[in-house]
């Protein structure tokens, strides 16, 4: 696709349908009319000591407040249904339970897992648990792997019975979806699609200085890759995995895509996910959210910074780009992830 084309936000978390699709917006529904979470109910403080720091950028300057930032998926290509049969209820509650999209400084997981969400999250991973016996293609294993893994993550937050209960069920959906290390390497790749969509990746500058925030908002069970064209700014995430070994490896497959254009008054914002539908299939493809979950993830809930209290006016928390070019995975690592994951994994 001509970039010329654009949109802006790409996040590829998993939303399995249009099922799904509706969870998610009755989830942030229910989050919103929440308010403030009960005592004791915050999310995981797994993030290293330089989340705290990065944590303080997102509170707004003094000042005039940012323009909106508006949802715009104008150019992105349509995706076909995925045309075999679709995932589980039990995956599909897994995915929903695991996929907030919005990013939160204030909290590890952006609050993710506050107020009764721990306890839906628990009742899904219990409920995940006969999935294993499954014949599930890799890619679809891998995604629902990687839900267990960012729930396990940011459990430490919620309350002693729901902890418990995701901390077992998360680590045993760890060990019984695993893939082998070459499995893990056979993977399909989401890169060149993306690469087609955003055109030449050379043109891309990486960052080379950024703070942790997407990462902390989701648990730090994806990798990060900062990039930046003109005045477009993309976050671009992939899926970490835990083999069957136990070892943790930086995946491929991206599982967040975060694309900001524009500048000033005119900031826009589309976000598409790894459909988990086509995952079932075996194909990594991303697929725009439905605009009003869009929309709720560029708003925030109550509580957390919009996205344009960080991101305007060309502003990026990531200051320093280039020169190295490009959005293959050559250069991610477990550098940022390895110390919450493995704090999260010794519970």
């Amino acid at each position: 696709m001509n970039r010329s084309r654009g949109w802006l936000v790409i996040s590829a978390g998993a939303l399995a349908s249009a099922a799904l699709a509706l969870a998610l917006r009755g989830r942030a529904i229910r989050q919103n009319n929440a308010g403030k979470a009960p005592s004791g109910s915050s999310a995981a403080p797994t993030a290293p000591s330089t989340s705290a720091t990065a944590a303080a950028s997102l509170v707004p300057k003094a000042g005039p407040p940012p323009a909106e930032m508006r949802v715009d998926c104008s150019g992105f290509p349509q995706i076909p249904s995925a045309t075999c049969i679709g995932l589980a209820p039990a995956a599909e509650k897994l995915l929903a339970s695991a996929n907030w999209v919005w990013v939160s400084g204030g909290k590890t997981c952006a609050g993710g897992l506050e107020g009764d969400q721990a306890a839906a999250a628990a009742r899904a991973l219990r409920e995940a648990q006969g999935l294993a016996g499954k014949q599930l293609p890799p890619l679809e294993r891998a995604l629902l792997q990687n839900a267990a893994l960012k729930l396990l993550s940011c459990s430490a937050g919620a309350e002693p019975k729901a902890r418990a209960e995701i901390v077992r069920h998360a680590k045993a959906l760890l060990k019984s979806l695993a893939l082998s290390p070459e499995e893990i390497q056979n993977l399909p790749s989401t890169t060149p699609e993306l690469t087609a969509w955003l055109g030449e990746a050379n043109g891309w500058q990486r960052g080379t200085v950024r703070s942790h925030l997407h990462e902390a908002s989701d648990g730090y069970a994806a990798t990060v890759q900062r990039v930046k064209h003109a005045d477009d700014y993309a976050s671009i995430a992939r899926l970490i995995l835990v083999d069957t070994r136990g070892e943790l490896h930086a995946t491929d497959v991206i599982s967040k895509v975060t694309l900001r254009r524009g500048t000033g008054d005119n900031l826009r914002a589309c976000i598409a996910t790894l459909d988990a539908n086509s995952a079932h299939c075996g194909t990594a493809q991303l697929r725009p959210l439905p605009e009003e979950l869009a929309r709720l993830a560029i708003q925030q809930k109550p509580g957390a910074p919009p996205c344009r209290a960080c991101h305007f006016a060309g502003h990026a928390n990531t200051p320093t780009f280039g020169p190295s070019t490009g959005i293959a995975a050559d250069a991610v690592n477990l550098d940022t992830a390895r110390e919450p994951l493995s704090h999260a994994l010794a519970q």
